[in-house]
Formats: C-alpha cells, structure tokens, sequence
C-alpha cells in the first residue's frame, strides 16, 4: 500500500519507474528518475514516507558495470 503510494506520487514528481527489491520487510524500492528530477523524487519520498520507517539511500550507477574477480 505504501510503496504504490510512493510510485504513484513520484511520478508526478519525475519518476519514470519504481521497482521493488528484497523480500520481506527488509526491501528497497528503486525509483528511475527523469533527468534532473532525483531531488524532487527524494523530497516526495521522504514527505509522503514519513511515520513508515521510508528513508532515501545515496546510490550511484555504475557506468561500467560490475566486475568479479575470483581465485584459484
């Protein structure tokens, strides 16, 4: 209920998508953000998440992707 909540208002506010993450009540919701719009999406998550426990993590793309090393 909440998490459709926060998609639906922060469209409005530039997102373009959320998806949901984890399992449980340990989970995230990653939003894609229009350009120039991750402000306003946080501001909207952290006003309309309030009294649920909701924060905004700092997060970076990895422009290069992720690489394994493993040894022998």
């Amino acid at each position: 209920e909440v998490i459709d909540h926060l998609i639906t208002t922060t469209r409005k506010a530039g997102a373009m998508a959320g998806k949901v993450c984890g399992a449980g009540g340990g989970g995230c919701v990653v939003f894609l953000c229009e350009p120039g719009a991750k402000q306003n999406v946080a501001k909207v998550i952290e006003a309309e998440g309030k009294g649920y426990g909701v924060r905004v993590l700092p997060v970076a793309v990895a422009p290069k992707g992720v690489t394994v090393k493993a040894s022998a």
